[in-house]
């Protein structure tokens, strides 16, 4: 699918994302391809861990965490 598409005439954006049980790894998975990523309560009501997460913004704040884990940022101060 990735190949069909990139090969189109749109130069657009990929954007991955799951629900549920998927919403993380597949975030994951995103961040990995370099792909755009969205989270929130209309995708997954959970953390990383199981816990329930306590409103969007605790949701974006870990996503935040991951993409910039991933490409090797600190945090800002």
């Amino acid at each position: 699918m990735e190949k069909v598409l990139k090969c189109g005439a749109a130069d657009l954006p990929f954007l991955l994302h799951g629900t549920e049980a998927t919403a993380w790894p597949m975030l994951e998975e995103a961040i990995a391809r370099g792909y755009d990523v969205r989270i929130g309560l209309e995708d997954t009501l959970v953390m990383p861990d199981g816990r329930s997460a306590k409103n969007n913004v605790e949701l974006l704040t870990e996503a935040v965490q991951r993409v910039r884990k991933r490409a090797g940022a600190s945090p800002p101060s």
